[in-house]
Formats: C-alpha cells, sequence, structure tokens
C-alpha cells in the first residue's frame, strides 16, 4: 500500500479524486479503524525512477508519504536500519533521520499560512 497524508497534498497542492466508493482500512491495533475516501496519481522520483504511481489519499500522522514494500521491491529499494540508509539498486539515496521533522514543522507551518510548495514533484534525491 502507498498512501500520502492529506496534509501534504494540500501542502503541495496536489490534485485528489474521490472514490465512488469509501475503502475501510484496519490498522494494526484493537478498534484503530479509518476510511480511504480519496485517491491520486503522482509523478514520484526516487533516485533514477521517475514515473507516475497511485496513492490513497488518507488520514496519517508523522509521516507525509508511505511507500510500501511491493514498490520497494519493484524498484530495488532496500531499508538497512543497521546502517541507517536507503539503497537503490546499490546507490545511497538520501535518508531523513528522527531530528529531520524540521522539514515537516516548516511544511505545515506553510499550510496553516496558506502557503503551498512550488514543486509538484515528490522526490527523494540521491547523496554522492
Amino acid at each position: 500500500m502507498e498512501a500520502i497524508s492529506l496534509e501534504m497534498v494540500q501542502i503541495v497542492g496536489l490534485k485528489v479524486h474521490q472514490l465512488m466508493e469509501q475503502i475501510p482500512i484496519q490498522l494494526g491495533t484493537k478498534g484503530s479503524k479509518s476510511w480511504i475516501n480519496h485517491g491520486m496519481k503522482v509523478c514520484i522520483k526516487i533516485g533514477t525512477v521517475e514515473n507516475y504511481h497511485y496513492f490513497d489519499v488518507i488520514n496519517i500522522d508523522r509521516y507525509n508519504i508511505i511507500i510500501g514494500t511491493v514498490f520497494m521491491k519493484q524498484h530495488g529499494i532496500m531499508l538497512d536500519f543497521e546502517k541507517d540508509q536507503v539503497r537503490m539498486r546499490g546507490k545511497n539515496l538520501y535518508a531523513l533521520h528522527e531530528s529531520a521533522d524540521e522539514y515537516l514543522q516548516v511544511c505545515r507551518q506553510a499550510m496553516r499560512h496558506g502557503k503551498t510548495l512550488q514543486n509538484k514533484k515528490v522526490t527523494l534525491d540521491e547523496t554522492k
């Protein structure tokens, strides 16, 4: 499952479409349930991959985008928690660290003040 937060959609100014039927999401805890009401296709660039991909728009907290394991396997993306790295086909990608919540705070502040980010492409840049 790939998902994007409604907050990120609003900050970046992306267009969503309403689903004909709500889709239930059962989360990992008892009684925790939500619904998918909207979806969207967005151009996502990760390393050398750049293509349009479908995302469910859901009410997620602390994260802008969730990329699922099927997408990661399809594009050769590996998470190395021991080395704190994200690799794609052998190359290291830029990875946020726990202290990198500052970017999210800036985005939330921009949204509160009615501003949007101009770049409508979701990008994770490569490092060296």
